[in-house]
Order: C-alpha cells, then structure tokens, then sequence
C-alpha cells in the first residue's frame, strides 16, 4: 500500500503514512519504500516528455 501510495499518489502518502506507522511494518521497510517509491514516480515524470516525443 505504502509503495503504491508513493507512487501514483492515490492515497495520499501522507495519509498512508500515518495509517501504517501504526502498524507492524518494520521502519526499515518503512524507510526504504517511500524513497523508492517517490523515485519512481518522479522519474516517470521526468521521462514523459520523451516518450511522447517532445
């Protein structure tokens, strides 16, 4: 939920976030799959352009 979150956005990563810091995640995985997932989106975006070939 947390890497999906990260990357399209839906929901909010904030709010998923929050939600799953109450849970048992461990903050390893908590720490590496947001990073990871923001890196994806991000990059996506910075592609777009030339997939679309501008």
């Amino acid at each position: 939920m947390l890497l999906v979150s990260a990357v399209t956005g839906f929901p909010p990563l904030l709010a998923a976030s929050v939600y799953l810091a109450r849970t048992p995640l461990r903050p390893v995985a908590f720490a590496a799959t947001c990073p990871l997932g923001r890196t994806i989106r991000f990059v996506a975006i910075a592609l777009t352009p030339r997939l679309v070939g501008y």
